[in-house]
This record gives structure tokens, sequence and C-alpha cells, in this order.
């Protein structure tokens, strides 16, 4: 079974779950509704979440796709119909990351937290927004606020190792970094921020080894290849011209697949 076939089940199933859960959601809500409401308002706030979940379906499919205008579209509606709807805000604001709509996304992570104090992916998320707007001091909180809920969640650190990377601090870079690795042993990302990392420090070995380790994940379909590039141009700078070469035409044959329309 091929990777995009096993992807398809995974995102299936997770759709089958979110359904059933707001399934159990609305039946809850028919119970414990308020007395005084009459019964077209309940049929209508049922309504309302019944579409709510498929504009949500519509939206995500958007996002999936690539279509983030699109998928904002959906979200909105999504929202209007629900405005405590989590999951939507949250996906509203990643789509509003992605599109460099950075305080757009800091209101849309602002309110899942506000309605999930412990979504450690609106934190993380927040914080990139915040790091992307120049607020650095309100990006290391977030970050470490995403650590402190989930400890053992390995995104956050490589975030602030690129903070702290950037400000200079290569040591505290260094130790963030490795303690990703440490968390998630298959994150290619991590692998390839060391290497750009100890090259810049003129660990030219260390680098090496971490940007082979970074392209060795790749063969798990995880989404960072950029590794490529940096080992290419390692090796090119240590005069293996082919193997810079070889890096370059995977690099883009893997760019050209996974940005190829549907």
């Amino acid at each position: 079974m091929s990777r995009s076939s096993l992807a398809t089940i995974f995102v299936n199933l997770w759709v089958a779950t979110v359904a059933l859960s707001l399934l159990v959601t609305v039946l809850f809500a028919l119970i414990i509704w308020p007395h005084e409401a009459s019964t077209e308002e309940k049929l209508a706030g049922v309504q309302d979440w019944v579409d709510g979940l498929e504009l949500h379906k519509q939206g995500y499919r958007s996002h999936r796709e690539q279509d983030l205008p699109r998928a904002i579209e959906f979200y909105d509606a999504a929202i209007e119909k629900r405005p405590d709807f989590v999951r939507v805000l949250y996906l509203r604001g990643s789509a509003r990351l992605a599109l460099a709509d950075h305080q757009g996304a800091i209101e849309d992570f602002s309110e899942t937290l506000a309605l999930v104090p412990s979504f450690r992916g609106a934190y993380n998320s927040r914080g990139v927004a915040r790091y992307e707007q120049g607020d650095i001091e309100g990006a290391l909180d977030d970050f470490e606020k995403s650590m402190k809920a989930h400890p053992t969640w390995s995104q956050p650190y490589v975030n602030r190792g690129h903070v702290k990377r950037d400000l200079g601090d290569a040591e505290g870079a260094m130790r963030d970094y490795d303690r990703t690795i440490e968390l998630q042993p298959l994150s290619a990302f991590a692998y390839d921020s060391r290497g750009v990392l100890k090259h810049e420090l003129g660990d030219v070995e260390g680098a090496m080894a971490d940007f082979d380790a970074a392209v060795d994940i790749l063969k798990y379909g995880g989404p960072n290849y950029n590794c490529l590039r940096n080992r290419a141009a390692l090796r090119e700078a240590l005069g293996d011209s082919k193997g810079a070469a070889e890096d370059l035409a995977r690099y883009q044959d893997i760019h050209d697949e996974r940005t190829a329309k549907p």
C-alpha cells in the first residue's frame, strides 16, 4: 500500500472520529439544552452543529489541497455557525499563518487557547506567528508554555532553537536541537537545523553527519527535504561536485512531486 493511500485512510479515520465526537456532543446538548428553549431553537442549534461540521470538512479538504484562501472561507462560515469550534479556529489560524497573516493567526490561536488552555499546538503555532511578526519575547514565552504543557513534544524545542540561533545563542540553540532529536529521532528538520548550525560553527564533519541523517530519514516520507540542498552546498564546498549535483537533482524531483497539482 502506498504512503498516499495510508495518508488517505488516516485522514478519513480522523474525519470519522471528529464526526462521531460531534454527534455525541450534539446528543448531549439536546439532553441538557435549557428547558426554556423552544423546539425550533433546539433544532436550529442542532442544524448549526451539523452545518459547521460539513463546512469544516470542506475547509479541511481545501486546506490539504493548499487552496488556503478557499479553506479560510469555509472556516469562516463554520465559525459563524459555531463560534466555539476549537478545531476550526486552530485550522484557520494555521492557514492564516501560512499566508503570512500573522495578526489574524495570532488572534485565532489566542481564541483557541481561551477555549482550550492546554492546546499545545496553539501555543507553538502562536509562537511561530509572533516570531515572524518580530515579537521575540512573545515567541519564546509561547514555546516555553507549549513545553510546559507537553514536555515530551519536540516541535517547540526546535522552534525555540531557531530563535536562539538567530539571537546568536549557538549553545542554547544546540541544546534545543539535541533535545528535539532526543524526543523525536526521526525529525529530519532537527538534524538539518543542527547541521546548519554546526556548519556555521566550523564543524564540517558534524554538519555532514547531520545532513546525512536528515537525508536518510527522507525514506520515511518526512516533510523536510531542504536537507538535500544544504548537503549539496556542503558537498560543493568540499569539492564533491558530483554528489552536490545528485542531491540537487533529487531535491528537485521531490519538490516537483510534492508541489504538483492533483
